[in-house]
């Protein structure tokens, strides 16, 4: 059994309770967000017939938005194609709704548009690349909704969450890094070429993986602002602030953003997902400049 709701564009979305399902565990409720001139009921049904969730759909952000207001969702899924831009919903519902997952599937994706999903504070990325998309997609939202209960798969381990990410971390220009909390401790669990040839001094990976992230990324006169950001990201919250840390050519700054990754829960972050982008000569000079003429 499953409920399927359309919101058609433009009316004001009516409250329509979840039926209950007595003695089983609830299913997963989600909102799937597709473009407004698509056929009702074609994209988003094949989730809807997948056991353990209830989907509910909208046509664009607003109506999404509508429909987050009416009723509790645990996880949004949103579409996004040529015609249609995932990211511009994903900016208007963090906006409103900072701390529900968000997985953004995208029909027609690349490694460039999962680093800007993630750098926008998407939860999670699924390329519709394949007839199996909707099981994939399907896994993920089980995966972002309960990271560590009975719906994460028994082999979603950390090396499982590397792997999916393992073309954008091998294609990405910018420095990228998955880390672990033990207690308080950003432990590294996989990074990119980029990242090790910017902070390890051999140049390899194994150099870090392990090791406190704050510890290869900061000396010790920058680590303590290095933890208050990791204090921010392990409490659920997103990161994009623009930093100075110290590469094995000396410190540089860099545009960082960060994420956790498949949580629900915004006082127990367990992973997040970090980006280091350079900033080059021309564009701090531009940025001050526009700091010039702000003040």
């Amino acid at each position: 059994m499953y409920t399927y709701l359309s919101v058609p564009c433009g009316q004001r979305s009516t409250y329509i309770p979840w039926p209950q399902f007595g003695g089983v565990t609830d299913p997963t409720r989600v909102l799937y967000v597709e473009p407004e001139g698509q056929a009702a009921e074609t994209a988003a049904a094949p989730l809807a017939e997948t056991d353990g969730f209830r989907v509910a759909t909208a046509r664009g952000s607003e109506d999404g938005l509508q429909l987050l207001a009416d009723r509790p969702i645990d996880c949004v899924v949103s579409e996004h194609t040529a015609d249609f831009d995932g990211l511009d919903v994903l900016e208007v519902l963090r906006a409103e709704h900072p701390s529900v997952p968000f997985v953004l599937l995208a029909r027609e994706g690349s490694e460039a548009l999962a680093t800007e999903a993630f750098r926008a504070g998407a939860t999670d990325y699924v390329p519709a690349d394949t007839a199996q998309h909707t099981a994939r997609l399907a896994d993920r939202i089980r995966a972002v909704v309960d990271p560590s209960g009975s719906s994460q798969t028994e082999t979603d381990t950390d090396t499982d969450i590397a792997a999916r990410y393992e073309a954008l971390f091998e294609h990405a220009n910018d420095a990228i890094v998955l880390v672990e909390f033990d207690g308080e401790t950003p432990v590294v669990q996989a990074a990119n070429d980029v990242f090790a040839s910017l902070f390890a001094s051999e140049g390899t990976t194994d150099e870090v993986v392990g090791r406190d992230i704050d510890t290869v990324v900061a000396t010790p006169d920058r680590q303590e602002s290095a933890r208050q950001i990791t204090t921010r990201i392990q409490s659920g919250r997103t990161a994009s602030d623009t930093v100075v840390r110290d590469t094995v050519d000396g410190p540089q700054e860099f545009h960082f953003q960060a994420v956790p990754i498949g949580e629900q829960r915004l006082d127990d972050a367990h992973r997040a997902f970090a980006i280091y982008t350079k900033i080059t000569h021309a564009e701090h000079t531009k940025e001050e400049l526009d700091r010039l003429r702000r003040e």
